[in-house]
């Protein structure tokens, strides 16, 4: 169930967006967030607008999932707890994360709102953003995760603050379903696959048969048996039976004539054996 909510939950981003309806027909999608990142690396323009421009490239790379390693190194000088309207900053590097990146080139990005929002020092409410960034980034990437690193961020769920708790918790459920091995034994739960890992970087799984085909050929075999069920209930129960009735009513017809013709002739015979006495 849960699997199924966050493929619905991609989906949806996916389709959100594609209501930018401007990037997706980027006829060069690459050249042109190269070309708006050059500028914005050497935009002298208000915080505003650099913060504009900095979305438009973070949706563009993750609407076409393109590869701009520059970009996370850019974006760490503004990750810090105390900076201006950091939550739009950490959803458009969120939004940059796919699996076509590698991960090498996101870890640095990655240990940095770890040390800066996840620590004992730190406020509720900036563990509880760094917590939610850490697993958004971890369904797109989850190679960037380590086995002790989830065992450490997992242990918030005892925090006394709901909203970090519910954060370590939701972090442990993604990787109940994503790898459940490395997560200590008491916080596995009941996994569907206790042997899932994440794919390696490249991995592509190929598929050797049609998903859902058995399926299909059962549709196609019920909808066969409701045709042949239609076609008897559209078939008379007597083949014939007007035919029958006319040849039956004909050959009454018949045989009345000739039991009159036999009779007249008779009556013709015995008049005429009486005429000749």
């Amino acid at each position: 169930m849960r699997s199924m909510k966050r493929q619905q939950r991609m989906s949806s981003e996916r389709s959100s967006l594609n209501h930018y309806s401007p990037l997706n027909h980027l006829k060069d999608a690459q050249g042109f967030a190269e070309k708006l990142f050059s500028r914005l690396q050497n935009c002298n323009e208000r915080f505003e607008v650099k913060m504009m421009m900095l979305k438009v490239v973070a949706r563009t790379i993750g609407l076409h999932r393109l590869i701009l390693l520059n970009f996370y190194h850019f974006i760490m000088k503004y990750v810090q707890p105390h900076q201006r309207d950091v939550t739009t900053l950490l959803a458009a590097a969120v939004q940059t994360c796919h699996d076509m990146v590698p991960p090498d080139a996101v870890e640095p990005l990655f240990k940095q709102i770890v040390n800066h929002f996840v620590h004992d020092r730190s406020r509720p409410e900036a563990i509880a953003v760094g917590l939610n960034v850490v697993r958004e980034i971890c369904l797109r990437m989850p190679l960037l995760m380590t086995e002790d690193l989830l065992q450490d961020l997992v242990l918030y769920k005892k925090s006394h603050e709901k909203a970090v708790s519910v954060a370590a918790r939701a972090l442990m459920s993604l990787f109940r379903e994503v790898c459940p091995s490395m997560l200590v034994k008491k916080d596995r739960g009941c996994s569907s696959d206790p042997k899932a890992r994440p794919k390696a970087y490249g991995e592509v799984s190929i598929a050797e048969d049609v998903p859902d085909e058995d399926l299909l050929q059962q549709d196609v075999g019920d909808r066969s048996l409701d045709d042949d069920i239609d076609s008897m209930h559209d078939e008379p129960l007597y083949d014939g039976s007007d035919n029958e009735n006319d040849t039956l009513s004909d050959n009454i017809d018949n045989g009345t004539n000739e039991f009159s013709s036999d009779d007249d002739g008779s009556n013709e015979h015995e008049a005429d054996d009486s005429t000749c006495d």
